[in-house]
């Protein structure tokens, strides 16, 4: 992904171009390598309850942290990460960024995605 297509939001796209002071509520997803992914296991390998668990899963998790990790320096570095929000189990962060901070954060390797962070209400 380009810098261009981590931030599919429109509306976020055109503040990310725009310049100013301005921040706005984002979610920065880690990329986490996708050789990664978790694997299925066959059922005729299922032995026991609880075999799903496999070594993919562990090094998933142990990627998914070292992601976190560099992304969390990167919010370091841009000075995002005093008032960030982890998500671990997203793999991502909730910030408050401007324009600039949206665009070096686009940029970067690290980030797979950004995303507005959006409140949503509940249905009457």
């Amino acid at each position: 992904m380009t810098g261009n297509d981590k931030i599919q939001d429109g509306d976020l796209a055109i503040f990310a171009a725009a310049g100013g002071a301005a921040k706005r509520s984002v979610i920065v997803e880690a990329e986490v390598p996708g050789a990664l992914a978790a694997r299925r296991t066959p059922a005729k390998k299922l032995v026991r309850r609880g075999a799903m668990k496999s070594a993919t899963d562990d090094r998933y998790a142990t990627a998914s942290a070292k992601s976190m990790a560099r992304v969390e320096a990167l919010l370091a570095e841009l000075g995002l990460l005093a008032d960030a929000v982890k998500l671990p189990a997203a793999v991502s962060f909730v910030v408050d960024a401007g324009p600039e901070q949206l665009r070096a954060l686009s940029a970067s390797p690290l980030v797979a995605a950004i995303r507005p962070n959006r409140m949503h209400r509940a249905v009457k």
